[in-house]
């Protein structure tokens, strides 16, 4: 059971409008990146800044996610990094089999590196990593 306090319902929410449910994710605009990460941070009052809370940029009419990666500060207030990752062994890719956005992690030896052949494993928020490649399945984080 969750520890998390709130608002329960037993059908979720279903927007009519083209809108985020939470309004405090945005989106904000901005011509540049600057202006429109001044716009969130002047609207995203700090008592409601959390950890890991995702905003929505339009950045000249182009979609980015941000999040409070590490705090609540302005300065937190970082793009979501979604670039593959290379690393030498199994062990050194779990790390990465957490977070927010899909990524792909290159794995260059180890068991999962046959003959030459190219292994990476993709992880899915909510659903695992999966060795591709050699074998497709989840596996539980």
């Amino acid at each position: 059971m969750s520890a998390v306090t709130g608002l329960g319902l037993s059908t979720g929410i279903k927007p009519v409008n083209p809108v985020p449910v939470d309004t405090w994710s945005g989106p904000y605009y901005g011509v540049n990146e600057a202006a429109a990460k001044a716009e969130a941070l002047s609207s995203v009052l700090s008592g409601i800044r959390f950890p890991t809370m995702t905003i929505r940029l339009v950045v000249n009419g182009l979609g980015r996610l941000y999040w409070f990666k590490d705090g609540t500060a302005d300065g937190d207030l970082v793009e979501v990094d979604a670039s593959d990752i290379e690393v030498a062994s199994y062990a050194a890719a779990v790390p990465f089999f957490s977070g927010i956005v899909k990524r792909r992690i290159y794995v260059t030896s180890d068991e999962a590196y046959y003959d030459g052949e190219e292994s990476f494993y993709d992880y899915v928020p909510g659903r695992g990593a999966a060795l591709m490649g050699i074998d497709f399945n989840y596996t539980d984080i």
